[in-house]
């Protein structure tokens, strides 16, 4: 070999997870990204700090909208089954948890990114949304307990070669045929239609993530950081203004199967509506 190369010592199992999910780069996908102006947000996460003492993040209001737009448009909480498009009757979210290492000062340590399911948000409002993240997010990070973490376990014993494999006769096994899966620590759709991710809390300005195909959902969203940003501000009979306000971009990713421009800028509307007047949406 030309160069020098090692091997890490710890193997993560999100990039075996990773390298078995995307063989090359032919997918569907459509990518955007959203900049929404986060001024009436803040305070009305200030607000609900002061009155219920209770701490409300971006990532939950994100998380509430996306409830919002998937009520108005229901067909886009959908999934493939034998290449046939069905539609859920609950609303089920994906937030992605950073798991950090041992030691943070080591770069190798076993950092883990993994996940938490909430289901039948439509019956839920945005406090419960945020109880039920943190409650299951901290268990995750503390105790490493959650539904995937038995699969988890066994998956760390498959080779990379055929981790691909492993991963789509997963999913045809539990979504194409119907079969249970808990024996194998894989839970009933344990992604849900929509999976969103905080890059922001890294200090991540923005960005795009890529949708897993095993997953089945149809949308991803990555929550970017909240910037001080230049924005055109138009007040009817007044004349255009430019003003410095807190704003957060959130990049897109969809299933153009399930999805097109159509959903996009119906759901695109509420989404911006829902930071725009938070007290209207989320009480």
């Amino acid at each position: 070999m030309a160069f020098e190369v090692y091997k890490p010592t710890y193997k993560s199992l999100f990039r075996k997870i990773a390298i078995g999910t995307w063989w090359n780069s032919g997918d569907p996908s459509v990518y955007g990204m959203a900049e929404v102006d986060m001024s009436e947000a803040l305070k009305y996460i200030e607000q609900i700090k002061l009155e219920k003492n209770i701490s409300l993040t971006p990532t939950h209001l994100v998380g509430q909208a996306m409830v919002e737009c998937l009520k108005v448009r229901p067909e886009v909480n959908a999934i493939m089954i034998r290449h046939q498009i069905y539609y859920r009757k609950n609303i089920d979210i994906f937030f992605q948890v950073n798991i950090e290492g041992d030691d943070p000062k080591d770069k190798t340590a076993k950092a883990e990114l993994s996940g938490v399911t909430l289901r039948n948000l439509q019956t839920k409002n945005i406090f419960q949304l945020a109880d039920e993240l943190r409650g299951k997010g901290t268990k995750l990070k503390k105790n490493k307990e959650g539904e995937l973490m038995k699969v988890r376990s066994t998956m760390h014993l498959i080779p990379n070669s055929i981790m691909k494999y492993v991963l789509l006769g997963t999913s045809f096994l539990n979504y194409d045929l119907g079969l249970p899966m808990h024996w194998f620590g894989i839970p009933k759709d344990p992604f849900g239609a929509v999976m969103i991710t905080s890059v922001g809390s890294m200090g991540i300005d923005w960005a795009l993530a890529p949708l897993c195909p095993y997953s089945r959902s149809p949308m991803l969203l990555a929550i970017g950081a909240v910037r001080k940003s230049p924005v055109v501000v138009e007040t009817e009979g007044q004349a255009d203004r430019l003003e410095i306000r807190p704003t957060m971009k959130v990049g897109v990713t969809f299933d153009h199967r399930y999805i097109d421009g159509a959903h996009a800028a119906d759901m695109l509307r509420v989404f911006k509506d829902c930071f725009a007047n938070p007290k209207k949406y989320f009480g």
